[in-house]
């Protein structure tokens, strides 16, 4: 059963192959350890601290790189704060997509910054 939105995750950061800093849209890597998790692209807010950050969420397997091991990336639509993290609270909002498979990175790409767009529209930045 998949949970219902809004969805709350805290997670500890942990380090990714760097995909999406190569292609322009650098992530915040979570373990996902529930299995109720909603699978999909989502509007979500990242919670560092006590300060909240507008973010494009991936929840699920990321068949781009043929991985069907589900994760937690993060792609913050403000600027971070400096340093390293280690946990952090996701909070998923609002579907945008299905999780799905792309024949090239750059078709990845651009459906990402499609994304990007959508996300920025609904938090209105």
């Amino acid at each position: 059963m998949e949970a219902t939105l809004p969805w709350h995750y805290r997670a500890r950061v942990i380090s990714g192959h760097g995909l999406g800093r190569k292609i322009g849209s650098p992530t915040l890597n979570l373990v996902l350890k529930d299995p109720h998790a909603p699978n999909g692209i989502f509007v979500g807010l990242v919670m560092i601290g006590q300060h909240g950050y507008p973010a494009v969420v991936h929840v699920g397997p990321r068949p781009a790189i043929h991985d069907s091991r589900p994760v937690v990336e993060a792609h913050l639509l403000t600027t971070p704060p400096s340093g390293t993290l280690s946990v952090v609270r996701v909070m998923v909002l609002h579907r945008l997509r299905s999780v799905r498979m792309f024949a090239t990175l750059p078709a990845l790409r651009r459906q990402i910054q499609k994304d990007i767009a959508l996300a920025r529209e609904w938090w209105r930045l």
